[in-house]
């Protein structure tokens, strides 16, 4: 049988711890309270002035930056990226005004620009050759214009070598058909006009003269015959001459009125068929002519325009690619960028990269891709300076648009310094705070430095206090670490006021408050003692009057791990997200004090060993 199942032994023991138990519960009791209260913080309420302020933590920039941008062009279409960097100044240098900064890639716009001459050249040769086509088209349009007028010329004189001259007939009758904007209403008018007109001459008439003067023949012939023959016969019979000589008279009689009705039918055939034949013909070859020479000149133009358009569209390309050369060439030149003045360089760092958002995490560095109109570095003029701060939503409704609020900025690098300024301006639209506090929104404000600055350079943390408004000339106040609450209890708080039987919790209304102090409207009198730790008394169970929380809340849990953790009146919450140094410092030096001490005991120790 060993000891623990031994009922002699285990009970005993066991009565002895308990009574251990209740022993070491009535001595915490009896004096636990007392060494709690000696770790107490107290702070005496009084009146005194409060004025509303607004702290903030920024960045210092430049008031006025000379920015270094990427001007060279993305490479590729759908691309962002222009080229790489083959060298950069180092951050932070000092340079004068046309000194090299960067100088990126360039090769392949090296290799482009040697295609793009060979191009230029063969686009120049195009052009020439439009140029000169059009220069032999307008002169065969000539040439061809001129040969269809003299054709109409030439069927008009065929025309009149056959009809004959038309009677008042002007000289510039061929430049009034061939030149004149009224060549349509002439050729309208040709038939009328040639009957008008009459004619005198011409081969017609000779013609017709010439068969008038056979048929006077043919008749002055056969009227001869005639008597002739009738001479023969009477001759015949009184036996002068023989019968056969009267009758070779009859024949040429016979042969005489033939020849006369040949002749005749020769003129009737003329005037019925032959002349309307032949003057049909011959006008039509004028009309012909006359419709070949707008042809030809239609279609004269028609080449011109589009020789004149080819060459427009040749020399349009030779221009454009002889841009194209010299824009190379300018990308070429951007690819080293120098210093527009003198200062110092600044690398440039976007508000997507320093909250840590972004799909585009800009490095500058040798190698590194750059994209087109990408901000690379700055040259801030460091003679004035601004803050780059943001303001919780809650508190942009302190801060009139129209009105410059006083400030007062503290740099962490110069804490001993501090520097009077003012609201410049505060964005209208909210952002976030930060990627991962998407539902906490915040303005940007920029608050500009009015005293003289000195080694003060971009990029520097420093405390913006903006003086909202005058706040109130006699407030009962307490410290903000003072008070116990949440949000959801309103402007009722509680807090711990500490009394001869010691501290009792207290519930209290507050007012206005700023970045170390709130205005208590009610629950305290002055002269009384609050207690600055609470914690001490409650410790991390959840503050009297506060709602249990059931389930996980974000906007508790980012207000919770603020430096503050103090939350106030609605008025107030979001201007207490940060608790003054000075009044955590003394439980910090007794933590140190602690610290050392402990160190100090455990270095013994060990020695001791």
């Amino acid at each position: 049988m060993t000891w623990n199942k031994n009922p002699k032994i285990v009970v005993p023991l066991a009565v002895v711890a308990v009574v251990l138990l209740v022993g070491s519960a009535f001595w915490y009791n009896l004096f636990g309270f007392g060494r709690r209260y000696e770790n107490l913080l107290l702070h005496t309420v009084h009146y005194e002035k409060l004025d509303v302020t607004i702290v903030e933590r920024g960045t210092l920039e430049a008031a006025s930056n000379a920015d270094i941008i990427c001007e060279v062009k993305a490479g590729t279409k759908g691309s962002s990226v222009a080229t790489t960097i083959k060298w950069v100044i180092p951050d932070g240098s000092q340079v004068k005004k046309g000194d090299k900064l960067v100088e990126l890639d360039d090769s392949g716009l090296r290799e482009q620009l040697k295609d793009q001459k060979n191009i230029v050249l063969n686009a120049k040769a195009a052009s020439i050759q439009a140029e000169k086509n059009f220069e032999i088209v307008k002169s065969q349009n000539e040439s061809d214009i001129e040969a269809a007028r003299v054709q109409l010329q030439l069927a008009i004189l065929d025309l009149d070598k056959y009809l004959g001259v038309r009677q008042a007939e002007p000289s510039d009758v061929p430049a009034l058909i061939c030149y004149s904007p009224g060549i349509p209403a002439c050729l309208l008018a040709w038939p009328a006009w040639q009957e008008i007109r009459p004619r005198e001459g011409g081969e017609y008439a000779q013609l017709r003269k010439d068969i008038n003067g056979r048929i006077l023949m043919a008749k002055s012939d056969l009227g001869m015959w005639i008597e002739r023959a009738a001479w023969s016969q009477r001759m015949s019979k009184r036996e002068y001459v023989t019968a056969s000589q009267a009758q070779a008279d009859m024949a040429r009689r016979q042969s005489a009125l033939l020849a006369l009705q040949k002749v005749e039918e020769e003129l009737r055939v003329l005037e019925k068929f032959t002349h309307a034949r032949t003057k049909t013909e011959l006008e039509s070859k004028v009309a012909e002519a006359v419709r070949n020479l707008f042809r030809t000149m239609e279609q004269a133009e028609a080449k011109r325009v589009q020789a004149e358009a080819d060459w427009f569209a040749k020399r349009a390309i030779y221009e454009q690619e002889v841009k194209r050369y010299e824009e190379i060439e300018a990308e070429i030149a951007k690819c080293t960028i120098h210093a527009p003045r003198d200062g110092l360089v600044v690398y440039y760092v976007p508000q997507q990269s320093r909250r840590g958002i972004g799909s585009n995490q800009s490095i500058i560095a040798q190698g590194e891709p750059v994209m087109e109109r990408q901000k690379l570095m700055q040259i801030p003029d460091l003679t004035k300076m601004i803050v780059d701060t943001k303001i919780h939503e809650a508190l942009i409704s302190r801060i009139p648009q129209d009105v410059k609020l006083p400030a007062v900025i503290r740099v962490d690098a110069f804490p001993d310094r501090t520097f009077r300024g003012h609201v410049m301006s505060v964005a209208t639209v909210a952002s976030q705070a930060h990627w991962l506090m998407s539902d906490v929104k915040v303005y940007e404000a920029k608050v500009a430095i009015d005293d003289p600055v000195v080694d003060l350079k971009p990029g520097m943390t420093a405390e913006v206090t903006i003086f909202a408004q005058s706040g109130v000339e006699r407030a009962l106040t307490v410290p903000v670490q003072a008070v116990v609450g949440s949000v959801e209890m309103g402007a009722k708080r509680k807090c711990f006021v500490m009394t001869p039987t010691g501290p009792v919790e207290r519930e209290i209304t507050l007012g206005l408050s700023n970045d170390r102090m709130v205005e208590v409207r009610s629950g305290l009198q002055q002269g009384e003692q609050v207690v600055l730790n609470p914690r001490q008394l409650v410790g991390d169970k959840i503050p009297v009057g506060q709602p249990k929380r059931k389930a996980f809340n974000k906007q508790e849990f980012e207000r919770k791990r603020g430096p503050s953790q103090m939350p106030l009146s609605n008025e107030a919450d979001a201007s207490q997200n940060k608790m003054r140094p000075m009044l955590q410092q003394p439980r910090r030096e007794k933590f140190g004090e602690r610290k050392g001490a402990g160190k100090e005991q455990f270095q013994k120790s060990e020695t001791s060993r």
